[in-house]
């Protein structure tokens, strides 16, 4: 996480420490999904009739095929250019999430939040059904954790006018509680309270 400070207001840029391997890890795997898909599609589309019916069925899955790499490589593509932003004033909260063609920006009155809460909660996937005792010589197990490791949970959240707003997929226990203590402290001060 890096905190920037200017005046009043905080900006953390939500980041682990192993960020850039991460970025690393998901370009090789778009790499290799997107070289899959285009290998697939340039020696399969030019023999693909649509007008021959006895071969539609194959047809059919051939394309099913391409679009699902497509769709797995375009994932891992989001994963490059995934950002997470919170912006913490005196009176308010920003929380600017960024992606490859979309960034969304949320404010929040700093008044109506009620406690931020920590979820470090990972939860067991079941096995691979083909997943062996011994060695995964198939990669049953490495997909599954790729799979989870793509859709991780938010870890922050907290309560604002009845609804739970969720953020901060890359953030650690200890970033955690930075934002609490300086989260409490402009709460204190905007309520009139004093810190014990």
């Amino acid at each position: 996480m890096l905190a920037i400070t200017s005046g009043e207001t905080i900006e953390f840029i939500l980041k682990e420490l192993s960020f850039y391997k991460k970025k690393v890890f998901w370009l090789f795997l778009f790499l290799l999904y997107g070289g899959i898909t285009f290998s697939i599609a340039i020696f399969t589309i030019p023999h693909i009739d649509l007008f021959n019916f006895k071969l539609w069925l194959m047809n059919l899955i051939i394309l099913a095929i391409i679009f699902v790499y497509f769709l797995v490589s375009f994932s891992f593509l989001k994963q490059i250019f995934r950002s997470e932003k919170m912006i913490l004033g005196s009176t308010y909260l920003i929380l600017e999430q960024g992606g490859l063609f979309v960034k969304s920006s949320e404010y929040f009155e700093l008044g109506k939040i009620d406690q931020i809460n920590f979820s470090d909660k990972e939860f067991k996937l079941a096995d691979h059904p083909l997943k062996s005792e011994h060695i995964d010589y198939f990669g049953f197990e490495t997909q599954d954790k790729v799979i989870a490791n793509a859709h991780k949970n938010d870890k922050l959240q907290f309560q604002y006018e009845g609804r739970m707003i969720s953020f901060g997929k890359d953030i650690f226990s200890w970033d955690y509680e930075i934002i609490l203590k300086e989260f409490i402290t402009r709460k204190l001060k905007l309520t009139g309270d004093q810190p014990h």
